[in-house]
């Protein structure tokens, strides 16, 4: 039997220390939050795509800027590198989905 998949089975949470540059492996839907506080540099996001991946899993990325406005940038597991331009002071959310080789942006984030 298939798993189930986000957004009606379990999704994977990921709370990477920040880091200049970051690389998280994606097995499965995921969402990812950046640091525990404020971030005061942007970052760049690496992905490791796992094998149990399929077809419309789903990623999330979330950061805080603190005073100044930060940017995620996506890399390796991306289509495309056009850093996500963080608000200062907001919280950013970014969604992906995977199209059988890598992520896309599924449209603009969110604060």
């Amino acid at each position: 039997m298939a798993d189930i998949r986000f957004p009606f089975g379990a999704i994977d949470v990921q709370n990477p220390t920040y880091a200049a540059s970051i690389t998280a492996t994606i097995s499965k839907s995921t969402f990812i939050t950046v640091g525990s506080a404020a971030l005061a540099a942007g970052f760049t996001l690496v992905l490791a795509l796992g094998a149990g991946l399929v077809a419309g899993d789903m990623l999330f990325v979330s950061w805080l800027s603190d005073g100044t406005a930060r940017s995620m940038t996506p890399s390796t597991g991306f289509k495309g590198t056009t850093a996500i331009a963080g608000t200062i002071s907001k919280t950013q959310t970014a969604a992906f989905v995977f199209d059988g080789t890598v992520f896309q942006s599924i449209g603009n984030q969110v604060q």
